[in-house]
């Protein structure tokens, strides 16, 4: 029978085996194997052999063109999740320089107006209805100009404003200027020119000082608020003074103590007021009248509480 030559599994030894054996033993190794367990590995150990024997610049290369591939799909597939946070955030961060920009620009010409054109402020301010704001504004535009109408135009718009404070500082400041009753006569003779935008009962002089009277009334200053309402009717009444103004506000106030003091003083002027005019005397008596009326009605009301 013929021989067939197999390598041990086992060793590397050479076998021989008849052709037709299922089993062969090693003679070096002692080692016991089935012609198909011989066959199996010497096959897998070929595919082996094979495999090394193949240039390994190639394996290496395939392995780099393989990894080239990976790193080329992982930066796609990161530009790919990526590309919208990072726009969103490019453009998050434009808009935000965009805005701080805008922000700066309205900051600077916000001061230069303040600072340079105070006048426009206080125009831009009251059409906007920013009363506080723009008697701010008239304090500044006066500061500069120390004229009598920029005067007169902070007490009134500080009393359109409720500012009080503002209102008795520089309401003094304008009673006490030698241009005060020249300044008044102009305005008079421009409201009966109708140039004036809002009709005034009475003459100027006797409605800004009702307004700055008024004032120091509202800050609890009544000493100084007495004095100033009468400060033009000691020797003339007329009707809708300053006075009266005052009046009619201590009375709605309800406040019976410092109408008792205004009566008070509204009895020393018969002393004083001229009484050859008819309608002053008429005026001084009628307004005595409410002020008594309003003491005894106000009082008894306390009484009854």
């Amino acid at each position: 029978m013929a021989l067939i030559e197999y390598k041990c599994p086992n060793c590397g030894a050479n076998l021989k085996s008849e052709e037709g054996n299922k089993k062969v033993v090693c003679p070096y190794c002692s080692a016991q194997f089935t012609i198909e367990d011989i066959r199996s590995q010497a096959g897998s150990l070929n595919d082996f052999v094979r495999e090394s024997e193949k240039d390994p610049k190639d394996s290496i290369k395939r392995t780099s063109e393989s990894n080239n591939v990976m790193a080329q799909e992982l930066i796609k597939g990161e530009e790919t999740t990526s590309s919208g946070p990072v726009l969103g955030k490019l453009v998050a961060k434009t808009a935000l320089f965009t805005l701080a920009g805008i922000l700066a620009l309205v900051l600077i010409l916000f001061g230069v107006f303040t600072i340079f054109f105070p006048s426009f402020m206080v125009t831009v301010s009251d059409k906007l209805g920013m009363d506080k704001v723009c008697t701010y504004y008239a304090v500044s535009v006066y500061n500069r100009s120390n004229d009598i109408s920029d005067l007169a135009d902070v007490v009134e718009r500080g009393y359109q404003s409720h500012s009080w404070g503002t209102v008795s500082k520089y309401g003094k400041k304008l009673i006490n200027r030698k241009d005060f009753g020249e300044f008044c006569d102009l305005k008079d003779i421009e409201a009966e020119n109708g140039e004036e935008g809002a009709l005034i009962a009475g003459t100027y002089d006797q409605y800004i000082v009702g307004l700055i009277a008024e004032a120091m009334y509202r800050q609890n200053d009544e000493e100084n608020a007495l004095d100033t309402a009468f400060y033009l009717n000691r020797e003339v009444f007329p009707a809708n003074n300053a006075v009266v103004s005052l009046s009619l506000i201590v009375m709605n106030e309800g406040d019976v103590a410092f109408a008792e003091r205004i009566y008070e003083e509204l009895n020393t002027l018969y002393e004083t007021v001229n009484f050859d005019s008819e309608e002053d005397g008429e005026n001084l008596e009628m307004l005595i009248g409410m002020m008594r009326d309003f003491i005894s009605s106000e009082g008894s009301a306390a009484e009854a509480d």
